[in-house]
């Protein structure tokens, strides 16, 4: 070994003179067939032949078109056609206007739920700033923003205020900004059954696509159910979208799950969400949406929604309790790896959403709220098949004390 290595020492020194020519050169073609096994020898010294990066802007420069040159310029200042290169949107309002809204996205413009509220914004040309913070699985976080916000994404600075929860920004955007509403003439109130129909189909894509080999049959069975009546209720509309011809916040609601749905379960299943014999309404609502400018610039692709919705390992394993130390964060639940903080994580979620929105009672009390929740928003929440009535009230206390 010691001769090897001072023989590759003393070849690449040969190797470093040999531009000169003559002698120094002739040893290093002789080290080199030696070396090869009576090969020919490669030139004695060969430069490194890439370009510097100078010579490279310039090509790129040279073969960039006047109409992108504009493009990006339209982009840096806030103007232009949606895209996840914007730090900034103004749309009709004038140079120099500060946007009383800041979206905080991921970095990998991927983030489903950040999508729906990016849209939003989009939608109703609302001007905003764009600040991006790393998913978890891409890297750390700010601290300021771990502490003041609990760390997930999205979140919006509203007039000076922050606001968590895709669906709890969606709905302050919509009193904010009255004008261009997403909403129907009812509110709320009009959707709670499609905002149902939207939580079914989030919990029997994931439920499905996490089931492990040779039990997915009722997984499949559920989500086609569930896919069947959302076809339903487009083939009750027309104009392609949930409410008719008109792109509204129901639409929003349902367009990151579906988009990676038909993705991971078509690579992980082999089963088409985008079949035109079984979901006729449901390929016409894709269709719709595909025509807004909007959806195309967050949409993402096939290989990436795959790789980045993997079926994560089952809990079969996991304990039945929660670990002692499991505890709600500042603004949010803590997930644990078992199976009853699984379902604390969801229902929390689904709490969070809702409380802020449900009708108010004088009743201010964990069973008061919980009341209001079930009497409001029973289909929505279906929690009594996951958590009992006892657990639930836990929660409902936690979250009450998390936002003290």
């Amino acid at each position: 070994m010691p001769r090897l290595v001072s023989t590759f020492l003393m070849m690449s020194r040969v190797s470093g003179l040999a531009a000169g020519g003559g002698f120094l050169r002739k040893a290093a073609d002789s080290l080199r067939a030696a070396s090869s096994g009576g090969a020919p020898p490669p030139p004695a010294l060969k430069l490194d032949g890439a370009p510097s990066w100078d010579a490279l802007q310039q090509a790129l420069d040279a073969q960039t078109s006047k109409e992108e040159v504009e493009l990006a310029k339209q982009v840096a200042e806030g103007r232009g056609p949606p895209t996840a290169k914007a730090n900034l949107r103004l749309f009709d309002a004038p140079d120099g206007y500060e946007p009383r809204v800041t979206l905080y996205r991921d970095g990998a413009s991927w983030c489903p739920y950040c999508q729906k509220v990016w849209m939003q914004l989009e939608e109703k040309r609302i001007p905003y700033k764009v600040e991006r913070i790393n998913m978890r699985c891409y890297g750390s976080k700010p601290a300021w923003f771990e502490q003041e916000t609990g760390g997930l994404l999205p979140v919006v600075r509203l007039d000076g205020d922050l606001i968590t929860d895709s669906v709890q920004i969606m709905f302050a955007l919509e009193r904010a900004f009255e004008e261009e509403s997403l909403l129907p003439p009812g509110g709320i109130d009009a959707i709670r059954d499609l905002m149902s129909l939207e939580s079914q189909h989030a919990g029997a894509w994931l439920g499905w696509l996490r089931a492990p080999p040779g039990t997915g049959g009722a997984g499949k069975a559920t989500y086609e159910r569930v896919l069947t009546q959302m076809d339903g209720a487009l083939a009750s509309t027309s104009g392609g979208f949930f409410l008719g011809e008109e792109l509204s916040l129901v639409d929003l609601l349902f367009c990151s799950f579906l988009e990676r749905a038909e993705a991971s379960l078509l690579y992980y299943k082999g089963f088409r969400v985008r079949d035109v014999e079984k979901y006729p309404h449901v390929c016409g609502w894709f269709a719709a949406m595909e025509g807004r400018p909007s959806f195309r610039a967050s949409q993402s692709d096939y290989y990436t929604h795959a790789m980045d919705l993997p079926p994560p390992p089952t809990m079969d394993e996991a304990p039945d309790t929660p670990p002692s130390d499991w505890q709600p964060t500042r603004l949010g639940i803590s997930y644990r790896p078992c199976r009853l903080a699984v379902e604390y994580v969801s229902a929390g979620k689904a709490f969070r959403k809702l409380m802020p929105v449900a009708r108010s009672s004088s009743d201010a009390t964990p069973e008061g709220v919980l009341s209001g929740l079930e009497n409001d928003f029973g289909a929505y929440l279906d929690f009594d098949e996951k958590l009992s009535r006892s657990q639930a009230l836990r929660l409902v206390e936690m979250l009450l004390a998390s936002a003290a």
